[in-house]
């Protein structure tokens, strides 16, 4: 898999001659980034008094994100 290599080897590749990694493996890569960026966000966000409110929304988010980097991930 893509993911499973070093970045700077998955980098390498995707500037090479070689037809993959390509525009899609780059962009679910960067999907999978994202969402784990996204998860951190909720992570630091559950718990905390002053969002509360919105915690239910927060572990909706977060089941979705989890679902979105591992469709991205292939994990």
């Amino acid at each position: 898999m893509l993911l499973e290599q070093k970045t700077t080897d998955f980098l390498e590749q995707l500037s090479s001659s070689a037809p993959i990694p390509g525009g899609g493996g780059a962009s679910a890569a960067v999907g999978a980034f994202a969402s784990a960026l996204g998860l951190m966000v909720t992570n630091l966000t559950v718990g905390k008094k002053k969002y509360a409110d919105v915690e239910e929304e927060i572990l909706e988010i977060r089941e979705k994100l989890e679902q979105k980097k591992q469709d991205l991930s292939g994990w």
